[in-house]
């Protein structure tokens, strides 16, 4: 069950200033005074002239944006790259370019020309003062293949992007310069800033054919503009206030399988882990699932099989569950072999045709408010 999806649910109840003359008297007191007054005003006319006006254009509904979708029949490159840290990764698919024209790229969404301002209120500014920069919303891998930073998606998929626009960069772009408040356009006529490439890449290769690829958020690309004309002071910026948001839709990518799979639960490619009601005063409930391996492997084969899922503060390093109201309980998840009795978050095995293991979910506390709670993991399988 490579990157089988693991769902958990349970429901609990009950619940500059200028100084003037002071001392002088006559004619002199009223020259000098009026000289002053002068002078004053000449200094605030040229601050006045030389005020900074700065914005940047928004999307209205920070879910809309760039949608980015792995082909699910994309082929494994079955020669590898080596990366930076010596390891081995493994192409999938070609490289999805964003242009305005890539099958696998849909991009939705209104966009308010002046969005994010600071500086002053002017927003005529010409289109060579437009600066784009993408920020990323993923974090680094701490690696780089073929040159390039590579991105963490999940254990097993990282992606690489290339595009000048990493950092802030001057480049012409008439859409939305000279705006006005209440200019609106469509997020697909911005293009100035392309093209970005993106390639992903897998660290192992899976034995079940199936690489569950969850929705996420991967960056914001943010068009500014600046008079007078300077780099924006800015290294972080909101994804929604980002000019197109950029996000990897969930797919499942499916390759040559070496096995299959069949779970206690009767699905394809989801455990369900259902806890059920429980009492939000106390409450303590295992609940397992089974996943068997039927493999087509010529001798014994090492396999290795790990739980990935996204952790908080937890010190225990526990599955969080949320409710509507982003309440959280947690889940101890573990991996059971059933014939060695292994048991953890990240196990080895070996398969030959086939082999069973558990998933087992523990949630325990008290006084909890009441709440129907729920969770995500993958267990992910891979050539050892």
């Amino acid at each position: 069950m490579s990157n089988f999806q693991i769902l958990f649910q349970a429901v609990s109840s009950s619940m500059v200033k200028i100084p003037f003359p002071l001392f002088f008297k006559g004619e002199f007191f009223k020259q000098t005074s009026s000289l002053s007054m002068y002078f004053l005003v000449a200094i605030l006319s040229l601050y006045g002239m030389n005020a900074h006006a700065d914005y940047a254009s928004r999307i209205q509904n920070s879910n809309s944006g760039y949608s980015i979708r792995i082909d699910s029949n994309s082929v494994i490159e079955p020669v590898a790259r080596v990366g930076s840290d010596g390891k081995n990764y493994y192409r999938v698919g070609n490289p999805i370019v964003i242009d305005g024209n890539s099958a696998q790229v849909s991009v939705s969404g209104l966009v308010d020309c002046v969005g994010r301002r600071w500086g002053s209120s002017n927003t005529r500014i010409h289109s060579s003062q437009a600066f784009h920069r993408l920020f990323m919303y993923v974090a680094s891998a701490g690696v780089t293949i073929d040159g390039k930073t590579a991105y963490r998606i999940n254990n097993n998929l990282v992606m690489t992007v290339e595009t000048p626009i990493m950092n802030w960069i001057n480049i012409d772009a008439g859409m939305c310069s000279y705006a006005y408040v209440g200019l609106v356009r469509a997020a697909q006529e911005f293009t100035s800033q392309f093209p970005v490439t993106i390639t992903f890449f897998i660290n192992e290769q899976i034995i079940d054919g199936k690489l569950v690829i969850p929705a996420m958020d991967l960056a914001g690309y943010v068009r500014a503009f600046t008079e007078p004309k300077a780099v924006p002071p800015f290294d972080s910026w909101p994804l929604s206030d980002s000019t197109v948001p950029m996000r990897l839709a969930a797919s499942q990518l499916n390759v040559k399988a070496m096995c299959s799979t069949q779970t206690s639960s009767g699905q394809a490619s989801t455990v369900n882990l259902r806890h059920g009601q429980l009492s939000s005063i106390h409450y303590d409930s295992l609940v397992t699932e089974s996943i068997r391996y039927t493999c087509k492997f010529a001798a014994l084969t090492k396999v290795r099989l790990r739980l990935d899922y996204v952790t908080d503060g937890d010190p225990q390093k526990r599955l969080p569950m949320k409710d509507a109201s982003n309440r959280t309980i947690y889940s101890k998840l573990d991996i059971v072999d059933e014939q060695t009795g292994a048991t953890g978050t990240d196990i080895r095995v070996g398969i030959h045709s086939n082999r069973t293991i558990y998933i087992r979910s523990r949630i325990q506390g008290n006084n909890a408010d009441a709440g129907s709670y729920q969770g995500s993991a993958w267990l992910i399988a891979t050539f050892d």
